[in-house]
């Protein structure tokens, strides 16, 4: 059994992939283990993933979502896309993430 990584651990491993060659057998082999481990599908392993990558990356600098996005086609799961900084008001961004936040406190 693999030790179990925080998402941080996962997110640095996987800046640490140079090309897409590199990323895309990291995320396979990723994925793989969190289909193992977690009884995930394909699909929402892979979905999941992408998804931490994604907001993952919302915590550093614009160049390093770029990047995961090239590499991995991650995008933040909230905003669904890398430029959101330039899209989004600091206050539309609050206004957002508020209403998901009301809505899954509802679930």
């Amino acid at each position: 059994m693999s030790k179990v990584r925080s998402v941080d651990e996962q997110f640095k491993e996987a800046l640490s992939c140079k090309t897409r060659e590199e990323a895309d057998i990291w995320f396979e082999k990723e994925v793989a283990k969190m289909q193992y481990e977690c009884s995930l599908s394909y699909f929402e392993a892979s979905s999941t993933l992408r998804d931490n990558l994604g907001y993952m990356a919302g915590y550093y600098d614009p160049e390093v979502a770029e990047k995961v996005f090239e590499l991995f086609g991650a995008v933040h799961p909230v905003f669904r896309c890398v430029d959101y900084r330039e899209r989004y008001t600091a206050e539309e961004v609050f206004r957002m993430g508020y209403k998901l936040g009301d809505k899954l406190k509802r679930k």
